[in-house]
């Protein structure tokens, strides 16, 4: 059941491959410094893609990620 990217808007599929034990967590938090700062606002642009509000090539449609995700 594989989700190829580049089958979906944006390059971005939902799809999740973890154990269940697994789902849920967060694996990568970034800082607010330097290029980290740039990689949180990308992050928070696909998981609005994701929850289907926004794009990440308009980032001002994007809702700010929550703290749940």
């Amino acid at each position: 059941n594989y989700k190829y990217p580049h089958d979906f808007p944006f390059g971005i599929a939902a799809a999740n491959y973890l154990p269940d034990d697994l789902q849920g967590r967060e694996y990568y938090l970034p800082t607010d410094h330097g290029a980290e700062a740039r990689w949180a606002a990308v992050l928070d642009q696909i998981r609005a893609a994701l929850r289907g509000v926004g794009s990440p090539t308009n980032p001002k449609d994007a809702a700010p990620a929550t703290d749940s995700e």
